[in-house]
C-alpha cells in the first residue's frame, strides 16, 4: 500500500522508497521480503523503464528515510511512538550499517 500523505511533488524514487521501505527491513508481522520488492520493479517497469542507476539512488533515499524516522522516533512528545523506538531503531541501525559497508 502506498501512504500518499508522505509522498510528494519530489524526485519519483523518493516516493517509491517509502512504498517499500518494509519491505526492506520487515515488521513485526511479516519478515523483509526481496521478492515483494523485486515484483514491484518488474511490474513498474513494464509501464516506465527506469534509469540505470536507479538502485543506488533508491538506496540513498531509503538511509534517508531511515534516519528521519529514527528522528522521528526519538523526539516524539507521544510516548506510543517513543515505545516503538526500540523495535524498529535497532532495524534501521543494522541496515544502514550493511548500506554503508557496501
Amino acid at each position: 500500500m502506498i501512504d500518499f500523505a508522505e509522498c510528494g511533488w519530489g524526485y519519483y524514487l523518493f516516493d517509491i522508497e517509502k512504498a517499500l521501505s518494509l519491505f526492506e527491513i520487515g515488521d513485526e508481522a511479516r519478515p523483509p521480503n526481496p521478492a515483494m520488492r523485486d515484483a514491484f520493479f518488474k511490474g513498474y517497469e513494464r509501464i516506465r523503464p527506469l534509469r540505470r542507476a536507479y538502485e543506488q539512488r533508491l538506496r540513498v533515499f531509503l538511509a534517508i528515510r531511515f534516519m528521519v524516522t529514527m528522528n522521528y522516533l526519538l523526539r516524539s512528545g507521544n510516548p506510543h511512538i517513543r515505545a516503538e523506538a526500540p523495535i524498529w531503531i535497532p532495524r534501521f541501525v543494522d541496515w544502514l550499517r550493511r548500506f554503508l559497508d557496501q
